[in-house]
């Protein structure tokens, strides 16, 4: 289903990619107010780079300003509008010498411009037209740098926007399921375990991680900034919490080797969101560091749970596929929409947590099993001292009542 929308939400979309030019710096303005750089643009002017559209330009982080310039296809769209997403940057769209849009105010925000999409109408004769942004960012690694930029019809627009929610759409009622199964289940058993809290805790923060990285949430609370600031602390305990899962599945005697690799995703949250209540903008800084994080330390604690599972332990067995898919997901994520190794952007993280089902039934049937067993053998212990009771009371041969049954009628 996802392949198929994609595929139709792109029938119609044209490409920006190719070559555009750039160039650092705040413009000095004319007494009209325009800024001059739009007129100095594509007249040989040593002072504009060109560079590889939808790679970022190479930018020296000495300014926090850039301004970014293509010529517009002319694909002769009825009613053309371009879709583009941004984090924690501010801008104007300018075509030819007009402003048409713009977002924030190309200065210092402390509490971030979020992460947004924008639907920019264009006028139907923008073929051949240059299509110029000025761009503003206090994080160096965001500055310059489109998440995803598509020129089609407003319709196509509309249903590519809501393609790109289809893996959140998804998975957020499978997330909020399991975690109101494993809850009602816990406390109906009346079960004080810490497996079972932890997966609570981790498809909660999911469930919310989800909708905080949706479109949707700007169409119930329009506050870009609130939602990117919650994605990040979620994104920055999830590691934290999915660890603490497989410390509670482990063996006592490894388990102290999981503890290291908690400590170090504990490390990086704590400098992480200190260093953003500090104004340092770290939240979004040390995402580099999350990534490789998960490449390198999700291997070893992955290998652990494999030699568990070989031991014969059932729970790492049934959690050797979330083990697994959800790093790797998340680590392929932020190559392609954090490193930008990748020309094209995904957002396949949140169809992990079909990776955890088969643990949460694993964990359910595990805990029923174990109680209907228990139930068995209550059952048979009962039927055995039934069984003694009658012998120390009848007599085997004339199966009447013995001195046994005198004395306990006596009492």
């Amino acid at each position: 289903l996802i392949v198929c929308f994609s595929w139709l939400a792109h029938a119609s979309a044209v490409s920006l990619d190719g070559s555009w030019q750039y160039r650092e710096g705040m413009s000095p303005a004319t007494d009209t107010g325009v800024p001059v750089w739009l007129h100095t643009v594509g007249k040989n002017d040593p002072n504009w780079k060109t560079f590889d559209f939808p790679q970022p330009p190479a930018l020296s982080g000495e300014t926090p300003f850039v301004w970014l310039t293509t010529v517009v296809p002319d694909a002769k769209l009825r009613s053309p509008m371009l879709f583009f997403n941004t984090t924690e940057e501010s801008f104007r769209v300018y075509l030819d010498d007009m402003m048409i849009y713009r977002y924030g105010n190309l200065t210092y925000k402390r509490f971030s411009y979020g992460s947004v999409w924008h639907l920019v109408p264009l006028p139907a004769w923008c073929g051949g037209h240059r299509l110029t942004f000025e761009m503003y960012s206090s994080h160096p690694q965001r500055l310059g740098k489109f998440d995803r930029m598509v020129l089609d019809e407003s319709a196509s627009q509309i249903r590519l926007l809501l393609g790109y929610d289809i893996p959140c759409i998804a998975a957020l009622p499978i997330a909020i399921l399991l975690c109101i199964l494993v809850a009602v289940y816990s406390l109906r058993r009346k079960i004080q375990d810490s497996l079972y809290a932890f997966v609570e805790l981790f498809l909660f923060l999911f469930s919310v991680w989800l909708f905080a990285t949706s479109s949707m949430k700007e169409f119930l609370w329009n506050q870009p900034a609130f939602w990117r600031t919650l994605a990040l602390m979620i994104a920055y305990t999830l590691p934290i919490v999915a660890n603490l899962i497989l410390h509670s599945v482990l063996e006592k005697e490894v388990r102290r080797w999981i503890r290291w690799i908690i400590a170090g995703y504990i490390v990086l949250w704590v400098i992480a969101v200190f260093g953003e209540a500090a104004g340092l903008g770290s939240l979004d800084g040390c995402l580099s560091a999350l990534y490789i994080m998960l490449a390198v330390l999700q291997i070893p604690a992955f290998w652990l749970l494999w030699r568990s599972a070989q031991r014969g332990n059932a729970y790492s067995r049934s959690l050797l596929v979330a083990a697994s898919g959800l790093p790797i997901l998340g680590v392929y994520d932020g190559i392609t929409g954090h490193f930008h190794i990748l020309s094209w952007t995904t957002n396949l993280l949140p169809l992990g947590v079909v990776t955890f089902v088969f643990f949460i039934l694993h964990l359910v049937n595990s805990d029923a099993e174990r109680e209907r067993h228990l139930m068995k053998q209550t059952a048979t212990l009962a039927l055995q001292v039934a069984v003694a009771e009658e012998k120390s009371e009848i007599d085997p041969l004339t199966k009447c009542f013995n001195r046994g049954k005198l004395n306990s009628a006596l009492e």
